[in-house]
């Protein structure tokens, strides 16, 4: 992370680059699936089965880039990350009525490949760090995931 300041005493922005890694999981009676015309779908398991999990899994290239104004003990900030979505797929592992696991993968899920979240944060210095992030645009191409998609809200600390 790069950090600027001397627009006035408090006021400065940084930017960065980071990865992430985002897992969204159901674990109830239905799975995500990828029918044949590439459409994304939640899809009942067939009665007698038994479902593990279900999940898409995104991965993104992040660029933060946030306006900061700071005191002598804390920093706020606010702005956009910019995701690059380089990968997604869906994962199922359930079990049929006789005891057997199944595992079903399916690759390119048609993520959005660019999308845009807004993040805050409150930096204690030299201690911790906690912030929020919204993700107002869908993850998935609507064109291909209408009734399968989510904007996801994220908390959470570092250091």
């Amino acid at each position: 992370e790069i950090e600027k300041y001397g627009y006035g005493k408090h006021n400065g922005f940084s930017i960065g680059f980071g990865i992430n890694w985002r897992n969204f999981r159901m674990d109830g009676r239905s799975k995500f699936v990828k029918l044949d015309d590439g459409t994304i779908t939640e899809e009942a398991l067939p009665a007698g089965y038994d479902n593990d999990f279900s999940r898409i899994k995104v991965f993104s290239l992040t660029i933060p880039v946030m306006w900061k104004y700071r005191t002598k003990q804390v920093t706020f900030g606010l702005g956009p990350v910019f995701n690059i979505n380089t990968y997604a797929s869906i994962k199922n592992r359930y079990w049929d009525a006789d005891g057997e696991k199944h595992k079903q993968m399916f690759k390119k899920i048609h993520q959005r490949p660019i999308t845009v979240d807004i993040m805050a944060e409150v930096s204690f210095h030299n201690w911790f760090s906690i912030y929020g992030k919204f993700s107002p645009m869908t993850i998935l191409n609507s064109t291909y995931a209408n009734d399968v998609n989510f904007q996801p809200v994220s908390f959470g600390i570092y250091f």
